[in-house]
């Protein structure tokens, strides 16, 4: 079981657990600055879910890299947001040293408008390089989290996959090794002004002209949470077609493109909410993914702690199913069991190099194995745990 979307926060609340849908479920979970930190974060991740392993995935900010005198800041005091990359780094060797064995990757934030020369408008390619060479180097990050729709270095606008800025990006990025790139799609609302270029229609070109790298397109491209007004709009969901805003756009790519394997939709954000919300739209939007990308092309990620532990997620998708009626209609497959262990964690293991046969001797034997024995036996249990309706054909 391995979550490619996995947050804490560096001492921030952003009130995503205070969620209308998450009370809806019947949790009643904290949202203070203690509910978002790294402590919860092992207790939810790991002890609370069958979660074996994780990527702690980037949240937009951009270090600082100087002090006012020019001396090289280090750890804390290069700041970066909400949860920087030297901090996802740290975290991710704390929790692999205190386990014995891989339990973590962690992803970089860098990206391309992150280090901006104002007075030529265009990027600050000495210090975005240092950046670049002390994520990989020293911080041993396992893969890029790009947002396209946000500005930390402050250039005046985002960027695009296929833009210029981009492929010069790609190319530093490509000497030094490292050629997996995850960026967020969908979800436009968190930039009032740059939510257009979370839509995914840049995949396509940047997929076809590297076809070296590895993109996992995030939220599966979903613009409009369950939460948002626009998601109830009728403009937003065709079910007479089974289209949705913005995963119609990177369904259409694959269309276009049958030969083109470098592109995974991610489904974090997307399977859990709607399979609550909306059902019949989960049912389209996983049955889509499969059907265009393939069942091993489907990346497991859950977007928690946002969201309490991950488990109800889980066990949702372990029964979630699409209707006989939907696959007669649209060509969709049932999702056998092969298919839910690959996207449970087979196809980001492949993808970020995991040695499957080590881990799996590792893991019943390693501390982090122990810990959560011990904190069962103690009976310790996870605070969003909810108990409801299921298939009664289960």
């Amino acid at each position: 079981m391995m979550d490619v979307q996995a947050h804490f926060t560096n001492g921030f609340a952003l009130k995503f657990r205070d969620n209308e849908f998450v009370k809806n479920m019947g949790f009643n979970l904290k949202d203070d600055v203690e509910s978002y930190g790294f402590r919860n974060f092992v207790k939810e991740m790991f002890f609370d879910s069958e979660t074996d392993m994780l990527v702690i995935s980037g949240v937009p900010g951009r270090e600082q890299q100087k002090d006012a005198a020019g001396k090289t800041l280090d750890g804390r005091d290069r700041k970066g947001g909400v949860l920087p990359s030297w901090l996802m780094s740290q975290s991710k060797k704390q929790l692999n040293e205190l386990s014995g064995s891989t339990r973590a990757l962690c992803q970089g934030n860098l990206a391309p408008n992150h280090y901006w020369n104002k007075a030529t408008n265009s990027i600050d390619k000495p210090a975005l390089l240092d950046q670049m060479d002390r994520e990989l180097k020293l911080y041993g990050i396992d893969s890029w989290k790009w947002y396209c729709h946000t500005d930390p270095g402050q250039s005046g606008g985002g960027f695009q996959l296929d833009d210029d800025n981009a492929a010069w990006f790609y190319e530093e990025s490509r000497k030094r090794g490292m050629k997996l790139i995850s960026v967020h799609k969908g979800y436009s609302y968190q930039s009032r002004t740059l939510g257009h270029l979370a839509n995914p229609k840049d995949v396509e070109k940047a997929a076809l002209r590297n076809p070296d790298f590895s993109f996992i397109v995030y939220h599966s491209a979903l613009k409009h949470g369950i939460s948002e007004p626009e998601f109830k709009d009728p403009k937003n969901f065709d079910p007479t077609t089974g289209d949705f805003e913005w995963h119609k756009v990177l369904m259409d790519i694959k269309k276009r493109n049958p030969g083109m394997t470098n592109v995974y939709p991610e489904i974090g954000s997307f399977f859990a909410p709607l399979v609550l919300a909306n059902p019949l739209m989960c049912m389209h939007g996983m049955g889509k993914n499969i059907k265009y990308y393939g069942a091993d092309h489907v990346i497991w990620g859950t977007d928690c702690l946002w969201w309490g532990s991950p488990q109800w997620a889980i066990e949702a998708f372990k029964r979630f199913q699409i209707s006989d009626e939907l696959c007669e209609k649209f060509g969709y497959k049932k999702i056998t069991k092969e298919d839910k262990a690959r996207i449970f964690g087979l196809n980001a293991a492949k993808l970020y190099g995991v040695d499957l046969t080590k881990q799996r001797k590792a893991f019943p034997a390693d501390v982090m194995s122990r810990l959560k024995t011990a904190y069962v036996d103690r009976g310790g249990q996870r605070n969003n745990a909810a108990y409801g309706w299921v298939r009664a054909d289960d």
